[in-house]
């Protein structure tokens, strides 16, 4: 079974003043939080250990954790300087946290992915590359579009969403690895797009999965959209809809 190990470190400070009492990651999506729906896939294809990385109220957040979800396993693994999210985990495995040899999911607690884990993973065994990281093939321009020609405008188009050509994706920050030894020596602080990547794509041991909807939530523009996305469709989702919420606050 996989295990899944999940970037919550930043101080949203770009999101402030909803974070200035609560990491970005317990910030309320329609009665949720948004760790809520990062890990839900995770959760719907059965893994129960997860590992976090922290620096910003972690308590808050350890705690909500194993209140909401008390049958399964949290480690929380306190950033107390900048690392990176390769170094974070090349320290954690230094300090005997995470397990070389496991297979995991390696994700953003920001980063709210409409994906099939089980096809993910599926695409992953049998492709036998070492990685497969998630690419978005469409994205939201955060700019107005002014469609033009020889005469002049033709017409304007408020922050359209914008399909890239085929090849090309945007990395939704998700990635899953059959263990965890190219992190091992990974410098600190660097992040995997520095060394890690680039030497996996040398030796074509890196995948890629193709998903149509990410929202990474960074700004309060950001934290908006998710609000409004899914403040219809959290009721049809049965993992979130039979949770019990605690209001730990």
């Amino acid at each position: 079974m996989y295990k899944a190990i999940i970037h919550a470190g930043g101080k949203g400070t770009r999101l402030r003043p909803h974070t200035l009492n609560l990491p970005k990651a317990l910030l309320e999506v329609n009665s949720y939080r948004i760790v809520d729906l990062s890990i839900k896939p995770l959760i719907d294809v059965g893994i129960k250990e997860f590992y976090f990385t922290s620096s910003y109220l972690t308590e808050l957040l350890q705690d909500y954790l194993t209140k909401t979800y008390p049958n399964l396993s949290f480690t929380m693994i306190i950033e107390d300087e900048a690392r990176g999210r390769a170094g974070a985990i090349s320290h954690a495995l230094s300090n005997n946290i995470l397990n070389e040899h496991s297979k995991y999911i390696i994700l953003n607690a920001d980063d709210i992915i409409d994906i099939d884990i089980e096809k993910l993973i599926f695409q992953h065994e049998t492709s036998e590359k070492y990685a497969t990281i998630v690419l978005c093939n469409s994205f939201m321009n955060p700019y107005g579009v002014v469609n033009y020609n020889k005469v002049g405008v033709e017409n304007f188009t408020e922050k359209p969403t914008m399909t890239l050509p085929f090849g090309q994706g945007i990395h939704a920050g998700m990635g899953i690895f059959k263990d965890l030894s190219t992190f091992k020596n990974a410098e600190i602080p660097s992040h995997p797009e520095h060394k890690i990547y680039p030497k996996l794509v040398e030796t074509n041991q890196l995948g890629t999965y193709i998903v149509k909807e990410w929202q990474s939530v960074n700004t309060p523009d950001d934290y908006t959209k998710i609000k409004e996305k899914y403040e219809s469709q959290i009721e049809n989702i049965p993992t979130l809809k039979n949770i019990q919420f605690l209001n730990f606050l």
